[in-house]
C-alpha cells in the first residue's frame, strides 16, 4: 500500500480550477517531485496535504487513513517554505527545537534529538546564532532541521532552492539527495525547474494547468514524454512539424518543412499521410564536416545563423530549422579565466556554412588595473567594510530597522569587542541611546581613517 494515495483531488477558487481530478500515489522513503509551470496547482496540492487548504472533491489517505478533518499541527506532516519561516528572535537550536516543544516533549529528549538534528545538517557549531547571522544556505538547512527533527512521515519542501543563487542551489541539491538518503523519509518536492527535478527525484509528475500530464521516472519523462507538453516543458527540444509519407518495416519516412525526408523509427498507429511532430533533444544532434556526412540516413545542409555560448556547452541554431543543438569544450579549449578569449565558428561546419566573422571578448590584464600604494590603502580602508554589508550593520541604531537587524559587527563570542558590546545594549539592556552613541563612534572612526587615508595618499606641493 502506498504512503499517501491522491484520489481526484479536486479545488476550486471561484470559477478558476486550480487542481482537476488529480490523483497520485506516493510510496514510502521516496523523493517524488511536482514539476509544473507557476500556476499549474502544485502548491496548492501541497498545501492540502499539509492541512493548510481544503479540497472541494476526493480524498488524500495517508497510510490509509483519511487526513480530513485532522488539524495540519496533528498530521505526521512537515512543511519546509521557500521563505525558510524561521523565528527571527530565536537562536538556530530554538528554532530547530521549536516542534518538540509544542509537542511537549522533554528536555533530555529535546536535547538528545536536537544535537542529531544539529550534526545532520552540519551546523552544530552555529547553534546559538540568530538567522540574521546566517547565509541562506544555512538557513535553508536549518528549516529543513525543523521540518525533520519530530521524524513525519512526510516532509513537503514547497521550493526551498527557488531563493539561493545558482552555486549554492546545485549545492544545495546534493545535500538534499543526500539528506533523504540518510532519514529515509518521504520527501514530496514542488518545482518549476525541471534541473532541479531530474537531478533529485525517484519519479516525476508534471502538471499543467491543475492536470497530471505524466508520471514517471525522470529519464522516462525526459526520453519518452507523453505528450507535446510534457515534451517542450522538460529540457530543450526541438519540435518539427512532420508528415508520414511511407511506413515500412524499418521505420518511418516522414516530410519535413525545410529538411526534406527524415528517417526515424515506427510509431505505434502512424499511417501514411498523417501529421504529427518529431522532438529532437540537442545531444542527438552533430555537427559534421561536409566531407564526413556520408554513412548517415539523416544528414542535411545548412547555415549557422546564431550560437550561444554557456562555458561547457554551445547551443547553435541553423538558419534551414529552427534546430538547436550543443556541443561540448574539453577543459583545455575552455579556460576558466582567459586574458583574452575568442570564439570562432569553423568555416568547415555543415558543409562550409560560415556565421559571419568570429567573436572575439577581451578581458583586461591584472597588471593594467594596479594603482598607486595610497589609492590602494583607501580602497580597502572604505570599500572592504562596505563590501561585507558593514555600512548596515554600522547604521543598526535606526531604530526602525528592529532589534532582529542588529547582527554581530565584528564576529566572535567576546563580550569586549565592539560589536558585541554594541549589540548587547540593543538586545539585553535596551539602552539605545548608548547604543546609537556607540555606532555612531564607529561611523565616524572608519570615516576618520578614510580621510587619512586619502590625505597620506596625495602627492606633496613640490615633488615630483
Amino acid at each position: 500500500m502506498a504512503l499517501l494515495e491522491i484520489r481526484n483531488l479536486t479545488r476550486c477558487f471561484g470559477d478558476f480550477k486550480a487542481v482537476d481530478d488529480v490523483s497520485l500515489s506516493i510510496e514510502a522513503g521516496e523523493f517524488f517531485t511536482l514539476l509544473g509551470p507557476s500556476g499549474c496547482g502544485k502548491t496548492t496540492i501541497l498545501r492540502m496535504i499539509a492541512g493548510f487548504d481544503e479540497p472541494d472533491g476526493g480524498v488524500l489517505l495517508l497510510d490509509g487513513q483519511p487526513l480530513a478533518g485532522i488539524a495540519p499541527e496533528k498530521r505526521p506532516v512537515h512543511t519546509v517554505f521557500q521563505s525558510y519561516a524561521l523565528f527571527p528572535h530565536m537562536t538556530v537550536a530554538q528554532n530547530i527545537a521549536f516542534p518538540l516543544q509544542m509537542a511537549g516533549t522533554g528536555e533530555d529528549a529535546i536535547t538528545v534529538r536536537l544535537r542529531e538534528a544539529l550534526d545532520l545538517v552540519h551546523l552544530a557549531d552555529k547553534a546559538r546564532q540568530f538567522p540574521h547571522e546566517l547565509s541562506g544556505g544555512q538557513k535553508q538547512r536549518v528549516a529543513l532541521a525543523r521540518g525533520l527533527i519530530n521524524k513525519p512521515r512526510l516532509l513537503l519542501l514547497d521550493e526551498p532552492l527557488g531563493a539561493l543563487d545558482a552555486k549554492l542551489r546545485e549545492q544545495m541539491k546534493g545535500e538534499l539527495i543526500a539528506l533523504q538518503r540518510e532519514v529515509g523519509i518521504t520527501f514530496v518536492f514542488v518545482t518549476h525547474s525541471q534541473q532541479e527535478a531530474l537531478a533529485i527525484s525517484h519519479r516525476i509528475a508534471v502538471m499543467n494547468e491543475g492536470r497530471i500530464e505524466q508520471v514517471g521516472a525522470p529519464e522516462e519523462v525526459y526520453g519518452y514524454p507523453k505528450n507535446r507538453f510534457v515534451a517542450d516543458f522538460i529540457g530543450t527540444i526541438n519540435l518539427l512539424p512532420v508528415t508520414v509519407n511511407s511506413v515500412g518495416e524499418d521505420g518511418l519516412r516522414l516530410s519535413a518543412a525545410g529538411l526534406g525526408e527524415v528517417a526515424c523509427t515506427a510509431a505505434s498507429g502512424a499511417d501514411a499521410g498523417e501529421h504529427g511532430v518529431i522532438a529532437l533533444r540537442p545531444e542527438q544532434l552533430a555537427l559534421l564536416a561536409g566531407d564526413d556526412r556520408n554513412g548517415f540516413d539523416n544528414h542535411f545542409v545548412g547555415t549557422v545563423r546564431d550560437h550561444l555560448y554557456l562555458g561547457d556547452v554551445t547551443f547553435t541554431a541553423s538558419s534551414s530549422t529552427t534546430v538547436s543543438f550543443s556541443r561540448r569544450c574539453s577543459p583545455t579549449r575552455c579556460p576558466v579565466v582567459p586574458s583574452r578569449l575568442t570564439v570562432v565558428l569553423s568555416s568547415a561546419l555543415a558543409g562550409g556554412a560560415r556565421r559571419g566573422s568570429s567573436c572575439v571578448t577581451e578581458l583586461p590584464s591584472v597588471a593594467a588595473r594596479r594603482s598607486g600604494s595610497g589609492e590602494r590603502l583607501t580602497r580597502w580602508l572604505v570599500s572592504l567594510p562596505f563590501a561585507s554589508n558593514f555600512l548596515i550593520r554600522v547604521y543598526a541604531w535606526i531604530i526602525v530597522l528592529g532589534m532582529f537587524a542588529i547582527p554581530e559587527l565584528l564576529g566572535g563570542t567576546r563580550d569586549i569587542l565592539v560589536g558585541n558590546l554594541i549589540k548587547e545594549q540593543f538586545l539585553d539592556n535596551r539602552d539605545w541611546p548608548l547604543g546609537s552613541t556607540l555606532s555612531l563612534l564607529l561611523t565616524v572612526a572608519v570615516l576618520a581613517l578614510a580621510a587619512i587615508a586619502v590625505r597620506a595618499g596625495r602627492p606633496r606641493r613640490g615633488t615630483a
